[in-house]
């Protein structure tokens, strides 16, 4: 989930605090909206893209609290991209409550295509949500959003995030 960039021009309501809203975004889709106020409209504020996910605990109370699953530990499995084509991926997820850290690994037949680094997101509900940074700085990095099945398998697709490629595809995994 990531905060909508540019600038955000409060609005006064009556007498009150300057207000204004951000909206939450993740794969190109609204995830929440956050309202906010200040002490008054002196000026523009600035919001920019955020580097980490925002955790359902972070999130204005949008309905029902969410429930935590836990996907700690080791996945392995396949993963179809559209540039470099079929693969192999593994993901290791450290978790505390909903939130996710770790590491992945995906390796295609073109070694060219391989690549690793970190990653942070969240689980919550049977959705998984993270963000992964290749360990090349040139690299593209990649939001996911995958569905948990069985508390044994995670399959979903991922996007590249500001990269000057369309990289897109689909991964399948299963806890080892």
């Amino acid at each position: 989930r990531r905060a909508v960039a540019g600038w955000l021009r409060p609005r006064h309501v009556g007498s009150g605090p300057a207000k204004f809203t951000v909206v939450y975004l993740f794969a190109g889709r609204v995830t929440s909206v956050k309202s906010y106020s200040g002490d008054g409209c002196k000026s523009y504020q600035p919001i920019n893209w955020l580097d980490t996910p925002v955790r359902p605990s972070d999130e204005a109370a949008t309905g029902p609290a969410a429930s935590t699953v836990s996907v700690a530990g080791t996945w392995t499995g396949s993963v179809s991209d559209n540039i470099a084509g079929q693969g192999t991926s593994q993901v290791t997820f450290a978790q505390s409550g909903s939130s996710l850290t770790g590491t992945w690994h995906v390796s295609f037949t073109n070694a060219a295509y391989n690549n690793s680094g970190s990653l942070t997101g969240f689980a919550s509900n049977s959705t998984v949500q993270m963000t992964l940074t290749p360990s090349v700085p040139t690299a593209c990095g990649l939001n996911v959003t995958a569905t948990i099945r069985a508390s044994s398998s995670i399959s979903g697709t991922y996007a590249a995030v500001n990269c000057a490629e369309s990289v897109s595809g689909t991964i399948s995994l299963r806890k080892q």
